[in-house]
């Protein structure tokens, strides 16, 4: 049976440009310079990767930036127009995105997963630490779902974080705890990004199952909100 594709609302404050495009395109909603980057690329990748500029033009207009080719760095990272970060995520049909300017925030974190039942679960002692591992067996029951919440948690930190400093963070080097009271991780850093990321810098990430979906999302703070937070001694 194949799951109905949900609409997403954004799940950011509203100075964050969000945009959910499903299903539908067309080869002139994608600039050259763009093709050019999936035209070797199979069927699906290029559907994806379709889907997933539209969205970021859409989230961008919200910021009042005119239309423009979004490129890709040598990791697959979207090159923002200057002075945005942002994310791009998609799974199936279903692509999300969302920008913000680099003055409000120092990085965003966006990711959309499907929960499906098809897992190795050796895949969840990869991507979890000790702790994670066993808040993911605590219910049988919720196990498949809890897996890609986690997965899909530490993709939206990776986000956040690469495309500004070109740091590869893999999955030990994240430790999400789940916060039942406010329906989201509590996280920190098992490895340091620079000076004002140390190993210990502590951030969230929010979570929501729509459907058969998991969307997390995360923001961090602008650098100069960062600093001050460490001064006041609230951070």
């Amino acid at each position: 049976m194949i799951s109905p594709i949900p609409y997403v609302s954004s799940p950011f404050q509203k100075n964050v440009g969000f945009a959910c495009q499903i299903s539908e395109w067309s080869l002139e909603q994608i600039y050259p310079i763009e093709w050019e980057l999936v035209k070797q690329a199979v069927p699906k990748r290029q559907y994806q990767f379709a889907l997933g500029r539209i969205a970021a033009r859409t989230a961008l207009a919200q910021l009042a930036i005119p239309p423009q080719p979004i490129l890709q760095g040598e990791c697959r990272e979207p090159l923002w127009p200057d002075g945005i970060v942002g994310s791009i995520s998609h799974t199936g049909d279903i692509a999300l995105a969302s920008v913000a300017f680099r003055s409000e925030y120092d990085g965003i974190g966006l990711d959309i997963e499907e929960i499906v039942p098809s897992i190795t679960w050796n895949l969840a002692k990869r991507i979890s630490n000790h702790q994670e591992f066993a808040w993911l067996n605590e219910d049988p029951q919720q196990k498949i779902s809890r897996f890609f919440t986690l997965f899909s948690a530490k993709e939206s930190v990776f986000k956040a974080f690469f495309p500004q400093y070109k740091v590869f963070l893999e999955f030990q080097d994240v430790l999400l705890c789940w916060d039942a009271c406010s329906s989201c991780f509590k996280g920190e850093l098992c490895k340091q990004i620079d000076a004002l990321y140390p190993v210990g810098y502590q951030f969230q990430v929010s979570s929501q199952i729509i459907g058969s979906y998991v969307v997390t999302a995360m923001t961090i703070p602008a650098r100069t909100d960062i600093a001050q937070m460490r001064m006041s001694g609230t951070l």
